[in-house]
């Protein structure tokens, strides 16, 4: 589901037209499978350091997967190169950046 900012919503039989997040303050979400429970999940906050470096790795993984993208959907470049095209992704830095977000994410959760 894809909501826009201000898109307008209906609670209790009534359209609300504030921004979805902030709609539903005071409700809570039924336990459903359906719901997936990191949906409002909080922010996770990075130091300016690590906002800095994972930008410089994200970049550079972005572009590597722009340029290869294409040329494997089309063929261009034959799958055999696909196992040196991860390594040379996670080479750049990637599973740093993973890690950093798995590690402030389980501070969230242990914070909790």
């Amino acid at each position: 589901m894809d909501f826009a900012p201000n898109d307008a919503c209906y609670i209790d039989g009534e359209v609300v037209e504030t921004p979805w997040e902030t709609a539903w303050p005071d409700l809570s979400w039924p336990d459903s499978e359906l719901i997936d429970p990191n949906v409002f999940a909080p922010p996770i906050t990075f130091t300016s350091e690590e906002s800095q470096n994972n930008s410089t790795i994200m970049t550079a993984v972005q572009t590597m997967v722009d340029e290869y993208k294409l040329d494997f959907i089309t063929g261009d470049r034959p799958l055999s190169e696909w196992d040196s095209y991860v390594s040379a992704v996670e080479g750049m830095g990637y599973q740093q950046v993973v890690d950093l977000y798995n590690e402030k994410a389980a501070a969230i959760v242990e914070a909790e």
